[in-house]
C-alpha cells in the first residue's frame, strides 16, 4: 500500500464516522472527541502529503487510525475503515532517510514512554479496567510490531505502527481509562 492509498482510506473513514452514543451524554462527548481527533489528524496527514511531506503524513495517518480503532473498540464511534494487512511499502528518498530515522526514534520513544507512564484508573473488577488493559495490550503490540518492521527495514510501516499505538494510548487517556503516573506531556490531554 502506498501513502496516498492510506490517506484515502482515512479520508473515507472521516466521511462515514459517527458517534455511537446518544446525543448530550458523556459518552457522546467522548465519541465527538474521538471523531474530532481522527478528522484533525487525517486532514493534517492529507495536508502534509499535498506539501510533499510524506513522513509527517504517515505519522498523522497512523495516529488517526489508532484514535479511530480505540474509539471503535470502546464503542464510542462507528465508521468504515476497511480492514487489511497492507504494509506501507513506499520508499523514501535518500536525503530524507536521516529525518525519517529521527522521527521513528522519537515516535518509538514516545510510545514506549507513554506505555510506561500510564496505569489503569478503573477498579480491577470493573469492565472499564478490562478496556484499559486491552488498550495497553494494543499499544504494546503496536510497539513490538513497529520494532519488527524497523529491524526488517520497513521503516514507514514502523512509523505508522508507532503513531497507531500512541493513538490508542491518547484515546484511553482522554476517555479517563488511565492515570498518568509519568510525563503528562506525552499525551493530548
Amino acid at each position: 500500500m502506498n501513502i496516498l492509498s492510506f490517506g484515502q482510506r482515512i479520508e473515507g473513514l472521516i466521511s462515514t464516522i459517527r458517534c455511537a452514543a446518544p446525543e448530550m451524554t458523556i459518552l457522546s462527548l467522548a465519541g465527538e472527541t474521538v471523531f474530532r481527533m481522527v478528522e484533525a489528524y487525517g486532514r493534517d496527514g492529507m495536508r502534509f502529503l499535498e506539501q510533499g511531506d510524506r513522513i509527517n503524513a504517515v505519522a498523522s495517518f497512523g495516529y488517526a487510525s489508532g484514535w479511530y480503532k480505540a474509539g471503535a473498540f470502546l464503542g464510542l464511534v462507528i465508521g468504515d475503515l476497511p480492514e487489511g494487512n497492507d504494509i506501507l511499502d513506499e520508499s523514501i528518498d535518500t536525503q530524507e532517510t536521516s529525518r525519517l530515522q529521527e522521527k521513528i526514534d522519537r515516535y518509538y520513544r514516545l510510545l514506549r514512554e507513554g506505555i510506561a507512564a500510564l496505569e489503569p484508573a478503573p477498579d480491577g473488577a470493573s469492565i472499564l479496567r478490562k478496556g484499559a488493559e486491552e488498550i495497553l495490550l494494543r499499544a504494546n503490540s503496536a510497539l513490538h510490531e513497529g520494532k519488527e518492521h524497523r529491524s526488517g527495514n520497513q521503516i514507514l510501516e514502523a512509523l505508522r505502527k508507532f503513531g497507531y499505538g500512541h493513538g490508542w494510548l491518547d484515546t484511553g487517556v482522554r476517555t479517563g481509562l488511565f492515570r498518568i503516573t509519568g510525563n503528562r506531556e506525552l499525551f493530548t490531554i
